[in-house]
C-alpha cells in the first residue's frame, strides 16, 4: 500500500498557490483531512473550496510562518485533531539582485534576512514541530521543499540559494536522526516551476514544469520515500558538474542563470524604481 494512500491527515503550508496548491489538489480526495496554511486569504479560499470539491475536509488557516507563536500553536492544534500523517513545508518567499542603468544592484539586506527567515528558519521550525507530534506515535513523514539553486551559488539570487541549500543539508541530517524513530524525512528540490513566484523571475527558464505536473511526480516520490528528489534532471546533474569546473570556467556557464526578479509586496525594492 502506497504512502499516499495511507496519509489521511496531511498539513501543508504554502497553500494558496504553486506547487503547495497543486500538492493539496493531488491530496484532496475522501478520507483525506488537509490542514492548509498561506499568507493569501482570496486564493487559500479558491484552494480550500476545490479540496473540497473533491470530497476532502480541510480545515485553512492564515499564517506568516515567520511568527512562530502562531505557528506553533497551529501545528499543536492541528496534530490535537489527529495524529499527523505528513507534513509538507512548502511556504517560500524569493529575493534577487537586480539590474539598474546596466548595473547590478545587490540584495537588500532586508531582503536576504526575510528570505532565510521564511526559507529557512521557518521550514526548520514547523519540521521540528512536526517531529515532536509525530514522535510519541512513532511514525509520519515531514517533507521539505528546497531547490535545484541548493546545489550551487547562483550570482542573481545569493539569499534564496543559501536558504533552499540550508533546508537540504538540514532535511538530511533530519532524516538519518529520525528515522530509528520510525518518522520518514524527505528533501524535494525542484527546478524552473510554473508559479506565481517563477513569473516575477525575467529571464531564462529552461525545462520549466508545470506545477501540477511537478506535484505529481513529487507524489510519486514521496510513496516511494525517496530520501532527495530533484528535478528536472540535466540541470540537476549540471549544476552539479559546476563544482568539478574551474571557477572562472563556472562562472562562465552561471551567465546563462543570470536573471532578475520582480519585487514582492515586502521587498524595500518595490517601492523605487527599477
Amino acid at each position: 500500500m502506497s504512502t499516499s494512500s495511507l496519509s489521511r491527515h496531511i498539513v501543508i503550508t504554502g497553500a494558496s498557490s504553486g506547487i503547495g496548491r497543486a500538492l493539496a489538489l493531488e491530496y484532496a480526495g475522501p478520507n483525506r483531512h488537509l490542514f492548509l496554511a498561506a499568507r493569501s486569504s482570496g486564493r487559500l479560499n479558491e484552494t480550500v473550496r476545490e479540496c473540497e470539491n473533491r470530497g476532502a475536509k480541510v480545515s485553512s488557516t492564515l499564517v506568516d510562518m515567520r511568527n512562530q507563536e502562531f505557528v506553533t500553536d497551529w501545528l499543536n492544534s492541528c496534530a490535537s485533531t489527529a495524529p499527523l500523517d505528513l507534513v509538507i513545508a512548502c511556504a517560500g518567499v524569493s529575493a534577487s539582485s537586480r539590474s539598474k542603468n546596466g548595473k547590478k544592484i545587490h540584495e537588500t539586506l532586508a531582503d536576504t534576512l526575510r528570505v532565510m527567515e521564511t526559507n529557512a528558519v521557518a521550514t526548520m521550525h514547523l519540521a521540528a514541530l512536526a517531529a515532536d507530534a509525530m514522535l510519541p506515535h512513532k511514525q509520519g513523514q515531514i517533507v521539505l521543499i528546497s531547490s535545484i539553486a541548493s546545489y550551487y551559488g547562483l550570482p542573481s539570487s545569493p539569499a534564496y540559494c543559501a536558504s533552499k541549500a540550508a533546508i537540504r543539508i538540514y532535511g538530511q541530517s533530519l532524516r538519518h536522526l529520525l528515522r530509528p524513530q520510525g518518522i520518514r524525512v524527505n528533501v524535494i528540490c525542484p527546478g524552473y516551476v510554473d508559479t506565481p513566484m517563477s513569473q516575477r523571475l525575467k529571464g531564462a527558464q529552461p525545462l520549466r514544469w508545470t506545477a501540477f505536473h511537478a506535484a505529481r511526480r513529487i507524489v510519486r516520490a514521496l510513496e516511494k520515500d525517496t530520501p532527495e528528489y530533484a528535478f528536472p534532471w540535466p540541470l540537476v546533474i549540471g549544476l552539479k558538474a559546476l563544482h568539478f569546473l574551474p571557477d572562472r570556467l563556472a562562472h562562465f556557464f552561471l551567465a546563462g542563470f543570470a536573471f532578475d526578479v520582480e519585487p514582492d509586496q515586502e521587498s524595500p525594492l518595490a517601492s523605487k524604481d527599477s
